[in-house]
């Protein structure tokens, strides 16, 4: 079915992004974000900070690079919990593309 690989991609989607914090599903999108920013922006931050770094990131796009990593995870979560909800309780009726629609607005500030 058709409504199953869409769930599956999200599901693939987010584990991708899982792979940055190294949590398994079901993860807290708060956890992911703290772990990302503890494993990947603090050191080079401080790698950063101390001169070891110049060449490779400003601080200013380390932040642009990290900024969006907690609300992406966040809207993906609740798009997949919503494909889940509506997979359950399948309806031939089923209108999958307004999960998307409904997440627009905040897809749109991830972007």
């Amino acid at each position: 079915m058709v409504y199953h690989e869409i769930v599956d991609t999200e599901e693939n989607y987010l584990r991708i992004l899982n792979v940055l914090n190294e949590v398994t599903f079901p993860f807290n999108s708060a956890d992911l974000q703290c772990f990302i920013i503890k494993v990947f922006k603090k050191p080079l931050e401080a790698r950063i900070k101390n001169g070891e770094e110049k060449e490779l990131l400003s601080h200013k796009e380390l932040n642009t690079l990290f900024k969006k990593i907690g609300p992406l995870i966040q809207v993906h979560s609740y798009i997949l919990q919503n494909l889940r909800k509506q997979l359950s309780d399948w309806k031939n009726g089923n209108l999958i593309g307004k999960i998307w629609a409904d997440s627009a607005p905040d897809l749109e500030k991830v972007i």
